[in-house]
């Protein structure tokens, strides 16, 4: 993202409690949250990252929305509407 600095940066990785979704989390720097339905295998990542938790069933959309609005009051000045996605 042009003009945010990279420590400021959050990231929600959905699927990152395995697979390619724990590989990504590894490699991200700023806030990262892993989200997925299996609590330990995100805490597995977690241990190993300094990531957040958030158990999530990504079929659910209403539970993802509700999940990205929990990370952004938490992590980002402004909530949801200062965020972008790629």
């Amino acid at each position: 993202m042009a003009g945010t600095d990279e420590a400021e940066r959050v990231t929600v990785v959905i699927g990152g409690g395995g697979g390619i979704g724990s590989e990504v989390a590894r490699h991200l720097d700023g806030t990262v949250v892993v989200a997925g339905r299996t609590r330990e295998s995100l805490e597995a990542v977690a241990d190993q990252t300094g990531a957040s938790v958030r158990e999530l069933d990504a079929r659910d959309l209403g539970a993802v929305a509700t999940t990205l609005e929990g990370v952004a009051e938490e992590h980002v000045d402004g909530g949801l509407g200062r965020v972008r996605t790629r």
